[in-house]
């Protein structure tokens, strides 16, 4: 399990706090600014550390429940645990709207996180085989909608 991000709203802080405080062995790393180089982790041992993580919890940022440490889990076939509640606004069901179909876990609420680590323990790799095999399709669908829209613009022979 790894977290590498900022502790900069109380949702965030939720997160490290009930990380902190259960028995799962993680890597965790809070800083108080974003890409903070003398406080966080280099690029390229942040990419290690997400690539060979299991799971790796995406609390939301200050404005919208996505975060690049969900697309960058996503990416290094790691289990993310995308949070659904920002600070911001009532954002209930964002990633439902976003992507209706998506088999990753999204939690609600921080005292839950354990056991949304355990049963991504449990069944990993196969979730994060149905996981990663979900957003290759995702992207491709997104690739193609891309491609349609350009058409239509003129833009695409």
């Amino acid at each position: 399990m790894f977290i590498a991000a900022q502790d900069t709203h109380e949702r965030r802080h939720e997160c490290f706090e009930t990380l902190l405080a259960s028995h799962h062995n993680a890597l965790i790393y809070r800083t108080k600014n974003f890409a903070a180089c003398d406080e966080g982790v280099p690029t390229d041992v942040y990419a290690t550390m997400m690539t060979t993580a299991k799971v790796a919890p995406a609390p939301a940022g200050p404005a919208t429940p996505d975060t690049f440490r969900t697309y960058e889990a996503l990416a290094a076939h790691t289990i993310p645990i995308a949070d659904d509640i920002t600070i911001a606004y009532d954002s209930r069901g964002y990633w439902r709207r976003l992507y209706p179909n998506t088999p990753m876990p999204v939690i609600e609420k921080y005292s839950d996180l354990p056991g949304y680590i355990d049963d991504a323990l449990r069944d990993y790799p196969r979730a994060a085989n149905r996981i990663t095999a979900w957003w290759i399709g995702e992207k491709r669908r997104m690739a193609r909608r891309l491609r349609a829209d350009l058409r239509a613009l003129g833009a695409l022979c």
